[in-house]
C-alpha cells in the first residue's frame, strides 16, 4: 500500500467538510492524492478548509446537504464541470444533549434532519455521479447508535436510523458495485463534542473520558479509517460499521 498516492486521479466528495471529522477526512484524502469536493453550510469556513489542504484544484460548494434543491444544484455543478465521484464521505451531522423528560418533537426532528437527511439526501442526489464499479460511500455514525446513554435519545435514534439506511443502501447498490459502509465514532475532540461536553460538570466529563479505554479521540483517528474504507484497501467490505471509539464499546 502506497498511502501518498492511494487516491491519485480520484475525486472524493466530503460533506461537513468545514470542521471536525469532515475537515480531517478532506485533509487526509487530499494528502493521499485526491481532488476533494468540500461541502458544508458555512462558505468562509469552507474556503479556509480548502486552503488548509495539501494540494490545490479542489472544489468548494456551500449549502445545506439536507436540502434536496441544494443537492440538485451541487449535482448540476458537478455535471457542468464533468466531475464524477470515486467516493463520498457523509460527515455532516449534529449532536443534541437533551433528556427524554424535556425532549420535544422538534428536537427529534432537528436531529433527524441534521443526521439522517444529511445522509440520505446527498446519497440519493449524488448517486448518478458515482463511478460504477470502483466507488465507495462512507457515512459517519456514532457509538451512540448501538450503546445507550443518558440525554442522547434523539441523537442516538437518528444515528441508528443512519446505520439502517446505509445498511439497506449497501444491498441496493451492490449491483452497481458501489460499496457502502459507516464508522461509529466515540467522543472525538471537535467543536461539536466540545459544545456538549461543555454543558456537563467536570466529574461527568472525566467519567465519559474514563469509559474510553484509550481516552478521547482526535479527528485524524476517525479520518484514517474513513480513508481506508474509501480506498481500494477496503474493496471487499460493504454493509459494515466499524467502531472507532477508543474502546468505549468494549464494556
Amino acid at each position: 500500500m502506497n498511502e501518498p498516492t492511494r487516491f491519485h486521479d480520484r475525486t472524493i466528495l466530503v460533506t461537513g467538510a468545514s470542521s471536525g471529522i469532515g475537515l480531517a477526512v478532506a485533509q487526509r484524502v487530499a494528502r493521499e492524492g485526491a481532488r476533494v469536493v468540500l461541502v458544508a453550510r458555512r462558505s468562509e469556513a469552507l474556503e479556509a478548509a480548502a486552503s488548509s489542504l495539501a494540494t490545490s484544484g479542489h472544489i468548494v460548494f456551500a449549502g445545506d446537504c439536507a436540502d434536496e434543491a441544494v443537492v440538485k444544484r451541487l449535482s448540476d455543478t458537478l455535471v457542468a464541470d464533468q466531475v464524477t465521484l470515486d467516493g463520498v464521505a457523509l460527515c455532516a451531522g449534529a449532536h443534541d444533549l437533551r433528556p427524554l423528560q424535556i425532549m420535544k418533537a422538534d428536537n427529534a426532528e432537528n436531529m433527524w434532519r441534521a443526521n439522517v437527511a444529511t445522509t440520505l439526501v446527498p446519497l440519493r442526489g449524488l448517486l448518478p455521479r458515482l463511478t460504477r464499479g470502483k466507488s465507495a460511500v462512507v457515512g459517519l455514525s456514532s457509538i451512540a447508535a448501538v450503546r445507550g446513554g443518558s440525554g442522547v435519545i434523539a441523537y442516538s435514534s437518528a444515528k441508528a436510523a443512519v446505520e439502517g439506511a446505509l445498511r439497506a443502501a449497501a444491498v441496493e447498490l451492490a449491483n452497481r458495485a458501489v460499496r457502502v459502509n459507516w464508522v461509529r465514532a466515540g467522543v472525538v475532540a471537535t467543536p461539536m463534542s466540545d459544545a456538549f461536553l461543555g454543558k456537563l460538570p467536570p466529574d461527568a466529563v472525566d467519567k465519559i473520558r474514563g469509559q474510553h479505554l484509550l481516552g478521547f479521540g482526535a479527528p485524524d483517528d476517525v479520518a484514517a479509517v474513513v480513508a481506508f474504507l474509501l480506498s481500494d484497501d477496503g474493496r471487499w467490505i460493504t454493509g459494515t460499521g466499524v467502531d472507532v471509539d477508543g474502546g468505549l464499546s468494549c464494556h
